[in-house]
């Protein structure tokens, strides 16, 4: 993206300088006349000019060849600015049609990139997916539970009042007294109705 910038900004100011040549080089003598002004130049021009010459044919071929060399260097003078504002309008088409190609580049760069993009993101969410699922399978794995059975399924408690299996033997308890902490608190354990 930088070079593209880079590019426009070079060619932009080569148009620039090429401009300012083009004004550099005029004199205010040599300035354009308006097509309506050159035209009033010529109709006067024409009619002033050869009305006093007709009494001598050589001063009236003098005048003619005279005003040919004006016209001549009128004409070189515009075939050379035109040839300067044709080649500062083919300056001109050849930057939009350059500027034109890389704006084409550009967006379809820029599109690829987006469908690039769209791309892994379905594939991140594909897989985020995925490793849920595995996590969920692993979860079911781990609880112990039957293959084919369902969540809801009750089971029994471990610590219920009916199940022997989880209580400890009675022989661990005769033989604790007391419990201390590392504050220094005790634990007075509650009187089994049982014991009395």
């Amino acid at each position: 993206m930088d070079a593209t910038t880079l590019k426009m900004d070079a060619q932009y100011k080569e148009l620039q300088s090429n401009a300012k040549k083009a004004k550099s080089n005029l004199d205010e003598v040599d300035i354009l006349m308006s097509r309506e002004e050159e035209a009033k130049f010529m109709q006067t021009f024409s009619k002033t000019h050869f009305y006093n010459d007709y009494r001598d044919r050589d001063s009236n071929r003098d005048n003619w060849r005279s005003n040919e060399r004006s016209s001549y260097n009128r004409d070189k003078y515009r075939s050379n600015t035109d040839d300067k504002s044709y080649e500062l309008q083919k300056q001109f088409n050849n930057f939009m049609k350059s500027q034109q190609s890389t704006n084409a580049f550009v967006t379809e760069t820029f599109m690829d990139l987006k469908t690039q993009l769209k791309t892994v993101a379905k594939n991140h969410q594909a897989s985020v997916q995925n490793l849920e699922t595995k996590f969920d399978r692993l979860a079911d794995k781990q609880s112990g539970r039957p293959s084919g059975s369902l969540p809801s399924n009750t089971q029994p408690n471990p610590k219920g009042h009916n199940s022997k299996t989880n209580q400890p033997p009675q022989a661990r308890n005769k033989h604790v007294n007391a419990v201390f902490t590392r504050s220094g608190k005790t634990y007075n354990r509650p009187v089994n109705p049982n014991d009395q």
